[in-house]
């Protein structure tokens, strides 16, 4: 069935415009920043249009810092390069910044404002500090001993969002935490059933006052900092001291932007705005870097990941609990449509659209199928698959399984979706760690179970048409062999990495995939098996669904912040202001 259709309502439409400016900002503008205090107290250096910064950033006795994180701020966005062995840096602020920064791991960060008038050096000199608070997810993980308590925590609070989040309410009790955890997610989508598992929720409110309470080791509020030896902390690669990294607040700063998707054609980043915030569909114009929204038709459809059809509509699946829904946006004409298949009640997740028919594929969230949807005829149609009868002991179930809580009974849970070039389809089954083969015209199905992987988020289906995988909980990549059903592993360098969406780069042949754990997007050559990490800027951004332009730029969501950001892994060769 298909919903009317109608053009984005104005609702104060949220556009940003952000241009070069060709001329010099006036000295009055600097002299206002001053008497209002925005740079009061803070080291002024003098900036010009479209001029580079330069500097060197150090420690107190003067030895230069690798790989430390100098930042540009503007209102709306941001320009981050890390420093070399030397400690040099080199960097383009956006027009309109008021302030650098820059931190590294082990250390403080210092500030120094950006002054309109002329070009200008800037040193930093930082001082030794160790805050707990400034870990990455994975980095607290790894002072987390391996048991129940803390995998029940991990397979909880890592499904949706990161430890990270967790710090912001370390010092809770047990009955705090009963208080709070019911109502966290009802803010910004459904909330859990908390209720429906009174053994489990007990017992993980438990274990977040063990780890996270007022008397934690490490992460209490007043506990002593652990050994910063001891934490596992990877540093910056050599590559990374060559790439640009910018970041754009969204329109709407209360969404969870969700996945991307690039237009090659219409260079547009497309974008959803998850979350009953959001509900919105967003196209970013690379060249103008302007937004446009088009709010979807129907109140908290929870818009999940979208995909560019041959024709350059913009194709939603939609993950509100209910019928199964698709939505469809029209760049040329600004019409929203929305479809419901009212013979389907589940969660539908990650669409993609087959390169030769152009219809789409898409997960059916807590039911034993997978689902297409024609088009040109606008049908609906299902593909059942088997599901084994009782639950793997290498499956997410069984590994954060409370003694006294039973196990619900095996329920599909269809999640990314790949097309190989003989037009099979695979997908991941999250819950059960495995992948399944669907031939679309015998509706025949192969399971494929990857050997202790409890949790299977993105998938990529190669040119040779193996199968690429984020064993999420497990912390590795793997690699299923169509042909013999081998699986191999990867290790990333994070060591509590979990990875998520998959994007090709065409050029090179190399893999990207978001990291929300070790808040990285992180590049791997199926050639060596060599992992480049590339730190977001921005702390707990939680990367889902990544996308690649025709620049090779890698782009991505920040779920957790309300920004997207783009990679730009040769920044240095073109370094350049946003314009």
């Amino acid at each position: 069935m298909e919903m009317s259709a109608r053009n984005p309502v104005s609702r104060k439409e949220p556009i940003v415009k952000i241009r070069i400016m060709t001329v010099l900002v006036s000295l009055g503008v600097v002299f206002t920043l001053l008497n209002s205090g925005v740079i009061r107290g803070i080291p002024n250096v003098a900036l010009a249009a479209d001029s580079t910064v330069s500097g060197i950033v150090s420690d107190a006795t003067g030895k230069p810092i690798r790989g430390a994180m100098v930042k540009a701020t503007a209102k709306g966005k941001a320009v981050t390069r890390f420093t070399t062995a030397d400690g040099r840096y080199e960097i383009m602020p956006p027009v309109g910044s008021t302030e650098l920064t820059a931190e590294a791991y082990g250390f403080g960060t210092k500030r120094i404002a950006l002054d309109a008038t002329r070009q200008g050096d800037a040193n930093f000199q930082l001082s030794t500090r160790f805050d707990v608070t400034r870990l990455s997810s994975a980095e607290i993980e790894s002072l987390l001993p391996d048991n129940s308590d803390t995998r029940l925590i991990k397979s909880t609070c890592i499904d949706c969002h990161t430890l990270g989040t967790v710090m912001i309410r370390r010092g809770q009790t047990a009955e705090e935490w009963k208080a709070f955890l019911p109502t966290m997610p009802s803010r910004l989508m459904p909330t859990r059933p908390f209720a429906e598992k009174p053994v489990e929720f007990t017992a993980l409110t438990s274990a977040l006052e063990k780890y996270f309470g007022p008397n934690a080791d490490y992460f209490g509020p007043d506990a002593m900092p652990p050994d910063p030896n001891s934490v596992k902390h990877v540093p910056v690669a050599d590559e990374v001291t060559r790439a640009t990294i910018r970041e754009y607040d969204v329109p709407n700063m209360s969404s969870l932007p969700h996945s991307i998707e690039i237009d090659q054609k219409a260079n547009v980043a497309w974008f959803t705005e998850y979350g009953f915030k959001g509900n919105d569909a967003v196209r970013f114009d690379i060249a103008t870097e302007t937004f446009k929204t088009y709010p979807m038709l129907t109140p908290n459809v929870l818009p999940h990941t979208g995909a560019v059809g041959k024709d350059g509509r913009f194709w939603i699946a939609l993950a509100a609990p209910g019928p199964a829904k698709l939505a469809m946006v029209d760049p040329k004409t600004g019409e929203v449509k929305e479809y419901k298949w009212p013979e389907r009640d589940g969660r539908a997740h990650t669409v993609r659209v087959d390169p030769k028919s152009g219809n789409l594929w898409f997960s059916g969230g807590g039911m034993d199928e997978l689902w297409s949807f024609d088009t040109k005829k606008e049908q609906f149609k299902g593909f059942k698959y088997d599901l084994p009868k009782s639950w793997p002991t290498d499956s997410e179930p069984v590994y954060k399984k409370v003694s006294g809580q039973a196990l619900d009974p095996v329920q599909g849970y269809s999640y990314d979706v790949g097309i190989d070039s003989k037009g099979l389809v695979w997908f991941s089954e999250i819950f059960l760690g495995q992948i399944v083969r669907l031939d679309p015209t015998t509706g025949e199905t192969r399971d494929f179970k990857a050997p202790g992987t409890i949790n299977i988020r993105g998938i990529h289906v190669d040119q040779q048409n193996n199968v690429w995988f984020s064993s999420y909980f497990s912390h590795k990549v793997g690699k299923l062999d169509t042909r013999t059903g081998e699986v191999k592993y990867y290790q990333t360098p994070t060591a509590n990495a979990t990875p998520y969406g998959w994007v090709p780069d065409p050029q090179t042949g190399n893999l990207w995939f978001a990291d929300q754990n070790g808040n990285n997007i992180t590049r791997l050559d199926p050639k060596t098996g060599k992992f480049t990490e590339f730190p977001i800027p921005t702390r707990n951004a939680n990367p889902r669904f990544i996308d690649i332009d025709g620049q090779g730029r890698i782009w991505f969501t920040e779920f957790m912040q309300s920004k997207i950001g783009m990679i730009d892994p040769e920044g240095s060769k073109k370094i350049a202001s946003i314009h």
